[in-house]
């Protein structure tokens, strides 16, 4: 018996080696997946999203938003590619037509840094 279990458990072990880095599982509420380089609350670059993107502050300033962001899908956000970044969800993504560095804007977004 003690066979069997050891080898299930390594069969999963090995099933879970190749396949590819988690993906975020983007809900309807936040259907934009994305890969960004930085996960911040709106309140800290309200300046550049404000003034230089045209986007009205939200109500709440704690928002998080992914700046730095390139849209995904499936498992395209993960290592070693995008070690450090963040595999967002996000409920829309912001235009920023200046053509500033920041965009694509994710805005409302949860998700996990990429490792």
């Amino acid at each position: 018996m003690a066979f069997k279990f050891t080898l299930v458990s390594s069969l999963i072990l090995i099933a879970r080696a190749l396949l590819p880095g988690a993906a975020a599982q983007c809900s309807t509420a936040q259907p934009e997946h994305l890969c960004c380089q930085e996960f911040i609350p709106f309140s800290e670059n309200a300046a550049v999203f404000e003034g230089v993107c045209g986007n009205p502050a939200p109500s709440d300033l704690s928002v998080m938003v992914g700046t730095l962001c390139e849209p995904v899908t499936g498992s395209e956000c993960a290592p070693p590619v995008f070690n450090d970044f963040f595999d967002l969800c996000c409920a829309s993504i912001l235009p920023c037509p200046s053509g500033s560095v920041d965009g694509p804007i994710g805005f409302n977004c949860t998700g996990h840094q990429v490792e």
